[in-house]
């Protein structure tokens, strides 16, 4: 569930970072895109990226999955920033899954020493359709980890919290960005078109 004092943290980051833009944009993922959010711009604003770094802990804290043990989990490129910080604001052990380009035949998929039977939290900036974080937890599981959880900043709500769910991992988002639309909308940075767009480009879950 989405915590108002995140939605409104993030969205004065958003802000003043100028990490949202609105126009046309293609994802990763190759799908075109009314908005595009480049949370790597929060890394040069030290307060800002404090903030997003409070708001991953306070939501791993409340999930209590990492109670007793367990890893916090960067996933490439955009969420290991976020997680290193997260993780080490914890005392909690960080692992994180190389990129595909990384990885040569034979080498371990994830970084670090992640022990077998042992619970990691996937940590991300963004979900879109959640084929990245999917691919996260496959390579985590793959190396005899288990992962039943994932913390991301924003959920495009583009599918990815269902697919993760047929994968049985929750996701928890500080906010849904048609919660950020809304307040874009009513602040006047975006117009009722623009607004439209994002609402359009947004999967019923």
């Amino acid at each position: 569930m989405t915590s108002k004092s995140h939605l409104d943290v993030l969205y004065k980051v958003l802000l003043k970072t100028e990490a949202l833009k609105t126009g046309v944009f293609r994802l990763s993922s190759g799908n075109l895109s009314p908005y595009y959010v480049n949370m790597r711009l929060t890394l040069s604003y030290p307060s800002a990226f404090s903030s997003l770094v409070g708001i991953y802990r306070q939501i791993i804290e409340s999930s209590n999955v990492l109670k007793n043990q367990g890893y916090v989990c960067g996933v490439p490129t955009s969420g290991l920033p976020f997680a290193s910080a997260a993780a080490y604001s914890l005392g909690k052990a960080l692992v994180y899954v190389k990129g595909a380009r990384e990885v040569h035949r034979g080498e371990r998929m994830v970084e670090g020493v992640l022990k077998a039977g042992s619970t990691a939290i996937l940590l991300d900036d963004v979900v879109g359709t959640g084929t990245t974080l999917a691919g996260a937890s496959e390579a985590v599981r793959r190396e005899g980890g288990m992962v039943t959880d994932a913390v991301v900043l924003l959920d495009r709500e583009e599918g990815g919290r269902s697919l993760l769910e047929s994968s049985g991992i929750e996701l928890h988002a500080a906010a849904r960005i048609t919660d950020i639309a809304q307040r874009l909308l009513d602040d006047g940075f975006i117009d009722e078109d623009s607004f439209k767009k994002v609402m359009a480009q947004t999967t019923p879950q």
